[in-house]
Parts: structure tokens; C-alpha cells; sequence
């Protein structure tokens, strides 16, 4: 990543104007531009477009539920990139930072086949090309405004939620001693517990932030010297009763069915058991997705209920499942994870 206020301009590339790229964007290239056909010079930087056939679709980044939120194909698309912040898993890094195309995160989702948070995207068909990606970061470079993050008059991004310094808003420090949770000064937390959010609490038992802040327990399990332990009753079984969760809310939105291009885990019928047990996550290096009589160590968990995952978001996209199906999924882990 470069320095904050160095950015590389490509030398066969004629820049074009702000009022063009950010305010009508629309008007840059003829409804004809295909992604990975545009033509050089700066009438084929269709961003609208290039976003839309790149990024959207169904359970990408469409207008209609998308993921994460972000919505890359509606009208006035530079609204919801320029300045904006990305969710919470990446840190809140901002999407396109104006005239930083190195600091812009949708760009390095884009170009950098190891973003710092995610995978990279588009998550199927071809990668952007060269001259596309160009296209970005000409559009980065030539952004003017949005709510940039808030540096409280210094030269980084300063977290209001967390920052003793800046808690709530600038220049508005806690008294020595005191947190900030939330943009709310508290006070220091007993010995024995920790601040969680706005919440001192015990991580030896909080089911809510086990072991760590934001691990959470799914039902079937407790929270035990930190750990998430199976209770003792806790069974279900793969065929009758997980398989129809994951058949009714995984695969039936066009997700995880093997073909999607969403994810190369598959939930159909045939292949789930071999890809959930024993399995390497694909996006969380070193996790597993379901390890055996032991939900705290199994990944599948944690995207269903959320928290302190690795990245992406919670499980599944649209509807998170209701806590009588969370709790089958954690009770068939827990005995076993057995194929029956």
C-alpha cells in the first residue's frame, strides 16, 4: 500500500474530469461498453457500468439485498463509494478515498489478490483488466468530497467508538483512568473483566464474548473458562435435522450450491457432510469449519452466530437462522458430527 498522499497515474491514460466522474457519471461512455472490451482514453471509463456487469447480480453486490450492503448497481453509485466507509469487518477502511486510489479498499478488493480483509473480488468470472483497473483508480484520484474518515486534525483515521483521546467526537478525552466503549467514556473495568463494547464483562463465562470480545456461544453450548462447551443434552442429527437448515437457507438463495461462484463451499445434499467436517475454511486461514464434539474450534459456528469472525459477514447473508436451528447445528457438532 502506498503512502497516504502517493498514487501512481498510468502514462497512456488521459485523466477525465471530476464533474464527469463523480456528479454524471452516467454520460462518460455509450450504453454499448462491455466489461473487458472498453477502449483506451477516457470515454470508456463507464464506472457505473463497469461496476454493475463486474459486481452485481444476485448475491453480490445487486440492488436488491446485496452483500454487505453495498449496492453497485442503482443510479448515483459515487454516493455510496466516495468517502464512505466499508463495514465493520474491514475495519471501516474507506471504499474510495478521494484522490488515494492506493487507500481506497473496493480497489484493492479488486486488484489485490490478498486484500487485507475478505477475499477478492469480483468472486467469479474473469478479474478486472488492466485498463479497468486504471479506469478505478482514475476515478479515485479525480474524487472530490464525501465523509471521509475523521482524523480530529492529525493524519490518520481516529475511531470515535474506541479512542480515550476522541471518544464521542473530537477533542473530547476521558478522564485518566476511564475507557471508551461505544463513543461513551466508562469507567476502568474491575479486575477480572474486560470492556466489551460498553460492557465490562467476565470472559470466563459471558456467552456473548467467550474467551474474547465479540465470541459468542451458540445455543446448545455455554461459555466455560472461556470456552464454548457442549451441554450435556446437546444432539441432532446431520440428515433430519441439519441438513434441511442448510437446504432451506445456504443453498436456496443461489449460495453456497457448488456453481455459484459466491463461495466454493457447497451445502447441496451430496457434498456438504465432506465439506463441512475435517474441512479447511476457505476464508479464515488455519480455522476449520466443523471439528468434531467441538463448536468453540469449529468456524461454521461463528459465521451462523456472528461476532468475532475472521471476515466476511454472518450467516446466512440475508436472514440469520432462528436460534432453534442454531442450536441443532451446534448439537450435531457436539455429538460427534456424525454423517447419520
Amino acid at each position: 500500500m502506498a503512502e497516504r498522499g502517493v498514487s501512481r497515474r498510468s502514462s497512456g491514460l488521459v485523466p477525465f474530469s471530476v464533474a464527469g466522474s463523480v456528479l454524471g457519471l452516467t454520460a462518460l461512455c455509450v450504453t454499448s461498453c462491455e466489461v473487458g472490451e472498453l477502449t483506451d482514453g477516457p470515454s470508456a471509463c463507464d464506472v457505473p457500468t463497469l461496476l454493475a456487469q463486474s459486481c452485481g447480480g444476485r448475491v453480490c453486490h445487486g440492488s436488491e439485498e446485496p452483500a454487505a450492503g453495498l449496492d453497485l448497481v442503482s443510479p448515483d453509485v459515487a454516493e455510496r463509494l466516495v468517502g464512505v466507509r466499508g463495514s465493520l469487518d474491514c475495519d471501516e477502511h474507506i471504499l474510495i478515498e478521494p484522490g488515494y486510489p492506493d487507500n481506497s479498499l473496493l480497489i484493492e478488493k479488486v486488484s489485490d489478490e490478498s486484500p487485507r480483509c475478505g477475499r477478492p473480488m469480483p468472486p467469479s468470472g474473469p478479474p478486472l483488466t488492466a485498463h479497468e483497473l486504471e479506469c478505478l483508480r482514475q476515478f479515485a484520484l479525480e474524487a472530490e468530497g464525501g465523509p471521509s474518515c475523521e482524523t480530529c486534525g492529525g493524519i490518520q483515521c481516529v475511531d470515535l467508538q474506541t479512542s480515550t483521546e476522541h471518544c464521542g467526537a473530537c477533542n473530547q478525552p476521558c478522564e485518566e483512568g476511564a475507557l471508551c466503549g461505544q463513543g461513551t467514556c466508562v469507567e476502568a473495568c474491575a479486575s477480572g473483566t474486560e470492556l466489551c463494547d460498553a460492557d465490562c464483562v467476565d470472559l470466563e463465562t459471558d456467552e456473548q464474548h467467550c474467551g474474547v470480545c465479540g465470541k459468542r456461544c451458540g445455543l446448545g453450548s455455554t461459555c466455560q473458562a472461556g470456552a464454548c462447551v457442549c451441554d450435556d443434552d446437546a444432539t441432532a442429527s446431520f440428515s433430519t435435522d441439519v441438513m434441511p437448515i442448510f437446504k432451506a437457507s445456504c443453498g436456496g438463495s443461489d449460495c453456497h450450491t457448488g456453481d455459484s461462484g459466491v463461495s466454493s463451499l457447497d451445502l447441496s445434499e451430496e457434498q456438504a457432510y465432506a465439506q463441512l467436517v475435517d474441512a479447511a475454511s476457505d476464508g479464515c486461514e488455519g480455522r476449520t469449519r466443523v471439528v468434531p464434539g467441538d463448536p468453540a474450534s469449529s468456524y461454521l459456528v461463528e459465521k451462523l452466530v456472528g461476532g468475532a469472525m475472521c471476515n466476511g459477514k454472518r450467516m446466512p447473508l440475508f436472514a440469520s437462522l432462528p436460534d432453534e436451528a442454531i442450536e441443532k447445528v451446534v448439537g450435531w457438532i457436539c455429538a460427534g458430527a456424525l454423517e447419520d
